[in-house]
Formats: structure tokens, C-alpha cells, sequence
């Protein structure tokens, strides 16, 4: 799965969880921690068969650049993270060459953390944000925008009220999507395959 799906589909997992929440912060919260800035460049990662079209190999390329934080909240102190970040990835058909690219921002919080009680906690995330998917000449080839909201698993790292240890597990579903979505598959094999 690539990243681009993934935060189609999980809002990309730490990186996917942003936009303080005014319901997210009340007395029982604790002081948020610091914006932390990072730079993940990410790729080339290939993907033969790509979209379930045989022998149509992709390669994908990009960066994101983000900031995060914590917030502890709730009688237990469980972590509700805030993300915001900007990405540009670069599509390529490795059999003609021909590219494509999408560039994209989105605003991520956690709506609700809960403690499973066996060393892990489920997030609902949501994510507001938009992608524009360009052709080789710069072209606008489609849009995405709109709110993305899914479940995340994480390991708490035995320290529940830790997040800097915190590991996530696995993206449990999409809940929520509305707005703009064109067909992830569609759009790119349309462009480059």
C-alpha cells in the first residue's frame, strides 16, 4: 500500500492526526507539548502490478514536512495528537517514463483515545485537508478534499500516559469520508498507465 493511500485511507498514522479541537482540551487536560517539526522524505518505493494492472510497474517518490504534538487529556492522561503537514509525492511508470505528481496538505486531531487495558489504545483521527494530482505539464488532472476520519491501533509502549514511546500498530478503518475523492487507481493509472 502506498502512502498516498494509506492517508487516503489512515491520514497517514502520526503524521494524520491534527488541527486542535476546542472539545479536546479542558481542565482534566494537561499542558500541550511542544510543536516538534520533522522532514520525512519517503521512496522510491515500486509496486509491480500496480492497481491490479498487470505488468504496470510504479515507482512512487516524495517528501512530507510537518509539525506535531500532545496533548494529555482525560482522567487517564491518554495522548490526543494534533498534526499538521504538507506533501508532494512523484508518480512514475517505469515502463514509459511518464510522471505525475500530487501535492497536498491536511490537518489531523484525535477525536477520542481509549485505553484497551492489554497495552494498547484505539484513536478516532481526523483529518481535513485537500490533494491536487498534476500531469507531467503541470496540468491539473483532479482534486481531493474534504474529512477523513478512521481508526488507528497503537502499543502504548507500557507507559500509557507516555506518547514518546508509543508505536502504532495497525489502521483499523475508515469511518468517515466526505467530500471530493476521485478514484485513487483511476487517476493515476489514467495518467500514466
Amino acid at each position: 500500500m502506498t502512502r498516498l493511500q494509506v492517508r487516503k485511507q489512515a491520514a497517514a498514522i502520526l503524521a494524520g492526526l491534527v488541527l486542535p479541537s476546542v472539545c479536546l482540551v479542558g481542565a482534566a487536560s494537561a499542558a500541550p507539548s511542544k510543536w516538534e517539526s520533522y522532514r520525512f522524505p519517503y521512496g522510491p518505493q515500486v509496486t509491480r502490478n500496480f492497481c491490479g494492472v498487470a505488468g504496470l510497474t510504479v515507482q512512487q517518490q516524495g517528501v512530507a514536512v510537518g509539525r506535531e504534538r500532545t496533548i494529555s487529556h482525560g482522567p487517564d492522561g491518554l495522548p490526543y495528537y494534533f498534526v499538521q503537514e504538507r506533501y508532494n509525492d512523484t508518480w512514475t511508470n517505469l515502463g514509459t517514463g511518464e510522471t505525475m505528481t500530487t501535492v497536498g496538505a491536511y490537518r489531523g486531531h484525535s477525536l477520542k483515545v481509549t485505553d484497551n487495558g492489554d497495552g494498547t489504545y484505539t484513536v478516532l483521527a481526523q483529518n481535513t485537508g485537500n490533494t491536487v494530482y498534476y500531469d507531467a505539464d503541470g496540468e491539473v488532472i483532479a482534486r481531493s478534499t474534504g474529512v477523513f476520519r478512521f481508526k488507528l491501533l497503537f502499543d502504548d509502549g507500557g507507559t500509557p500516559t507516555d506518547p514518546s514511546d508509543d508505536e502504532p500498530i495497525a489502521f483499523l478503518g475508515v469511518v468517515k469520508n466526505t467530500g471530493l475523492t476521485p478514484d485513487f487507481c483511476e487517476t493515476i493509472v489514467g495518467t500514466i498507465g
